[in-house]
């Protein structure tokens, strides 16, 4: 059983990373992504909303402000809480942005 991935690499992480994860749905407690450039550039929100909804309570999804531009960020993190306002909690300090789930459903 997976508890905690940490993805590290230098390129481009592929777009279809959220569908890729899906089987490991509830295993994961933490998913760091780290240098890797543009991972939510190209990715639909629904299938981020989808990776959310597989995931347990107190999940944690780390992206690093070097792996996506800001505004890129900030404008997943607005859709999340607009799609999803009572499953996940967004939040970011100087270097990193942070999406915990809180509850699955409401």
């Amino acid at each position: 059983m997976l508890e905690n991935l940490k993805i590290e690499i230098k390129q481009n992480v592929p777009k279809t990373w959220a569908t890729d994860l899906l089987p490991f749905g509830g295993q994961l407690s933490r998913l760091h992504f780290r240098k890797c450039r543009n991972v939510l550039v190209d990715v639909p929100c629904d299938e981020i909303v989808a990776f959310f909804k597989v995931q347990k309570p107190g999940f944690r999804l780390v992206i690093n402000n070097d792996a996506a531009p800001r505004e890129h960020l900030i404008k997943i993190s607005k859709e999340l809480q607009e799609q999803a306002p009572h499953m996940v909690r967004c939040k970011a300090d100087f270097k990193s942005f942070f999406f915990d789930v809180v509850q699955l459903t409401r």
